[in-house]
């Protein structure tokens, strides 16, 4: 199955929630980490316009489907990232300009994510320091053992669900197509991501 760039259905999954706490402190002025939040975030949805609408999750992330538009509780992608950025600006207030990040996972995850052929996972920001996974270990729904990955502003790689490395992927790799011949589960791992608002992106193929 090819995939572009122009995603049929998307899981679209931000900082929304839950960026400060105890984890890797780094300084930084409001206007220039905003400022990269701003751009980071526009990758994240460059997949699709700001008219578009994406329903909210409860575990902080946003969901893009064809029947997005007709739920009661979708919002516009505008409003969306204006929620993201609110977030972040607001967690910088509250630190004095000293952000301090919680990182997505620092084990192995253990819940399944579910894709099905053409859905795509956005990630939340990864940052600190030492090795951190993504939240979900991610199969296919078709039992197809592809999935396609891409790093955006990072460089990372994809493993089995117990940490075996499958596909090294370079800064900014864009769909990758990685194929485990014994598992369905993928994860993704990043070492020392720093401050730099790195996010991963997978794709059901």
């Amino acid at each position: 199955m090819k995939i572009s760039k122009i995603i049929a259905s998307a899981i679209l999954t931000l900082s929304v929630a839950g960026t400060v706490g105890v984890g890797y402190s780094v300084k930084a002025s409001t206007t220039t980490t905003t400022d990269r939040i701003t751009r980071e975030v526009n990758l994240e949805f460059a997949n699709l316009q700001d008219s578009d609408k994406v329903i909210p999750q409860a575990d902080g992330g946003y969901l893009y489907t064809a029947n997005s538009a007709s739920d009661s509780s979708a919002v516009t992608v505008a409003q969306a990232k204006t929620n993201i950025i609110a977030s972040y600006e607001t967690s910088l207030q509250k630190t004095s300009s000293a952000l301090t990040i919680v990182p997505l996972s620092t084990s192995y995850p253990v819940t399944a994510k579910a894709l099905s052929p053409g859905d795509t996972y956005y990630s939340d920001t990864f940052s600190g320091s030492g090795w951190k996974y993504s939240g979900y270990k991610f199969y296919n729904t078709s039992g197809s053992h592809y999935m396609l990955w891409e790093n955006v502003n990072a460089s990372g790689q994809v493993m089995d669900a117990g940490g075996t490395v499958l596909k090294y992927l370079g800064a900014d790799a864009s769909f990758v197509s990685v194929y485990d011949s014994y598992s369905i589960y993928q994860i993704y791992g990043i070492q020392n991501p720093g401050s730099s608002a790195a996010f991963y992106v997978v794709t059901g193929e």
